[in-house]
Formats: C-alpha cells, structure tokens, sequence
C-alpha cells in the first residue's frame, strides 16, 4: 500500500509542482530530470497497481499465489467495487502514462494538464473502492474527505521529491522560487 502511496505521489505530486510551482520553461537536463522522476512514478503506479489487485484476489480468495495465477479472477474484477475500481484507474494510469510520455517526447507543457487532471481523478479510486467507502456509516462525504486527504499528500510529498531530486541538485537559481 505505502508503495502505491509514493508511486502516486511521484507521479500526481510531481506533475502538480511542475504546472503549479515552476510552470515556465526549464533547462532541458531540470525537465529530462523531471520527466524521469514522474515517469518512474507512472510505471510505479500501473506495475504496484497490479501487485496489490493481485494481493488482495489472493486474499479474498484465500487461494494460494500459485493457483491464482491461473484462478479465474472475474468475480472479483467484474463482482466487487474493488475490481472495478481497480480497471478504471489501471486504465486511466495508463492514459495518464501515454500523455506524460507525449509531454517528453513533444517537449510542450500542455498534455501535463489533462495528465494531472486524470491522475488526480483517478486516484479517487482508493477512495471509492476502499475502507471509507465500505465501512459502516461511511458516506460520499467520507469518501470525499479521504480523495482529498489522498490528493494532498500525494502533492505535498511529490513536491518535496521533485524539489530534492530535480530542482536543488539542478537549478540553484530556482530553488527559492520553488521553495516558498
């Protein structure tokens, strides 16, 4: 769980402090740095998203590993809010991943937007799937206050990250800017 925490932070929290704290044009060893440091952070999200599906189908189905891999999983993807939160959002990481490669690859700034919109929405799939959503008494209002708890963290902890790795080694110049 406390990786696919800090997979999103890399990539939700990452991509926000570029568009939110430094948005203007960087030099291209602070920006290669910054797709590097988000991106693994997107493959970290999809491949730790797989892992923890495939930990808790094995759980619920109190199969061993080895028999879950060739167990039939559909009740579970198709059955549960879990399984179908859990294909939105490899989905949707996914979509996120192909619009943050497009950003490197193009050099422009713009398909980071809908990239953060997307992961910050999708992220709310934790929320929707998870113990505020299913424990007794819980409402959308919990399920609310947990997205938002999830989004912040994501972007406060992805923002110091970004701040240590990519603009403080890199950008001596920027470093207050980005620090207040």
């Amino acid at each position: 769980r406390w990786a696919y925490f800090l997979a999103l932070a890399l990539l939700v929290g990452g991509t926000g402090f570029r568009l939110l704290v430094v948005p203007g044009p960087l030099p291209r060893a602070t920006e290669r740095r910054f797709f590097v440091v988000t991106g693994v952070g997107a493959v970290a999200v999809l491949e730790v998203g797989i892992a923890a599906f495939l930990l808790r189908a094995e759980d619920a189905l109190q199969l061993p590993f080895g028999r879950l891999l060739y167990g039939d999983l559909s009740p579970i993807v198709g059955g549960t809010r879990f399984g179908q939160a859990f294909i939105a959002m490899t989905l949707g990481f996914a979509l996120v991943a192909a619009l943050l490669d497009l950003a490197w690859l193009t050099d422009r700034v713009w398909p980071l937007w809908p990239a953060f919109v997307l992961a910050l929405g999708f992220a709310s799939g934790l929320s929707l799937s998870g113990h505020s959503a299913a424990d007794a008494g819980s409402s959308w209002l919990s399920e609310l206050a947990d997205w938002a708890h999830l989004a912040a963290a994501s972007l406060w902890v992805g923002g110091l990250i970004q701040l240590a790795f990519v603009v403080w080694p890199l950008e001596p110049g920027l470093r207050r800017r980005a620090f207040l």
